[in-house]
């Protein structure tokens, strides 16, 4: 059996912080290209995903199959982690430079339009990423993103030397981010004989959220849904507590289904990467969220609020 190191948890460093330890972990010093000795290492982010709603963390329904099955295979979690923000740009800017938000300021915007698409701040091209620091090592870098906000004009693909990013939300869920890799792999044309960091972000449980069909088991079919525009009648109050009830109901349902999808693209994620031989040998893997998701909780549905409370907030994290 291959000896494994595991990462103990610090309960009181914070996430992004954690993930720079796990990834200088590997005790890899410069001109990795000469020793394919040096770890691979694979940074998963689970994107939307709240620690509540896993089975790993103790959920009523079996959303996170693969993830239970590293941590009985050796791996270390936490369910008590928390996102560095609550939404994609200055999460993933924490995660790929260590900072808080409060130091880099990528998504940030100024006054009242700090949320809005056009306007926010892309991560600061002076601060050094995590992945220029993996290719100053002598690693090979990937990036594949679900989220289209994990974009270049976001600063978020600095260091990386191959990158497929989805147009929208939708368009590598499922089996097709994992179908996305297999290509991205064959056209880079990687050395075996040097070391790999790859960054993927699973965007499944972000929303729109897909249709649960009669063969989900754990829950009902549900028609696939998108939080806009009935988000504005609830959170105003314009919904009466039955149809507020009938539709956080289906509002629960296909995101906890898409949880599940999720989880299991991750499954498929890490068999290609098993396929071409990467995890043959001596590999780290770190698996996080962004943020969570609002739920109806304080009458608030999604993320990206200028509120921080745990559903948009605590997260799992896992290291193997």
């Amino acid at each position: 059996m291959k000896r494994r190191r595991l990462l103990v948890l610090g309960a009181g460093l914070p996430l992004a912080a954690l993930i720079f330890v796990a990834m200088r972990a590997t005790g890899v010093g410069l001109f990795a290209e000469k020793m394919r000795s040096a770890p691979v290492v694979i940074f998963v982010v689970m994107d939307t995903v709240r620690a509540d709603r896993t089975s790993l963390c103790g959920y009523r329904y079996p959303t996170t199959p693969n993830l239970e099955e590293l941590v009985r295979d050796g791996a270390s979690h936490a369910c008590y982690s928390h996102a560095p923000s609550t939404w994609t740009l200055p999460s993933h800017a924490s995660f790929f430079t260590g900072v808080g938000p409060d130091q880099h300021r990528a998504g940030s915007g100024g006054g009242p339009e700090a949320m809005k698409w056009d306007s926010v701040t892309p991560l600061d091209e002076r601060l050094p990423t995590l992945a220029e620091e993996m290719s100053a090592r002598g690693y090979q870098t990937l990036l594949l993103s679900g989220n289209p906000v994990v974009a270049e004009r976001m600063g978020l693909t600095r260091g990386f030397d191959h990158v497929a990013i989805g147009r929208r939300f939708t368009m590598m869920h499922d089996h097709r981010l994992a179908e996305r890799l297999k290509g991205l792999l064959s056209v880079s044309r990687l050395d075996p004989k040097r070391p790999l960091f790859a960054f993927v972000n699973i965007a499944d449980p972000h929303t729109p959220w897909t249709a649960i069909p009669d063969s989900a088991g754990f829950l009902p079919a549900r028609e696939g849904m998108a939080a806009q525009p009935e988000r504005r009648r609830y959170e105003s109050g314009a919904m009466s507590s039955e149809e507020a009830e009938r539709w956080l109901s289906h509002l629960s349902d296909v995101y906890d289904y898409s949880i599940w999808r999720a989880d299991r693209s991750l499954g498929l994620i890490l068999d290609v990467f098993r396929s071409r031989g990467w995890l043959d040998e001596d590999y780290r893997l770190v698996i996080t969220s962004d943020h969570g998701e609002y739920l109806g909780e304080h009458q608030m549905v999604e993320h990206g609020r200028e509120f921080f409370y745990e559903p948009v907030t605590r997260v799992p994290f896992i290291y193997y």
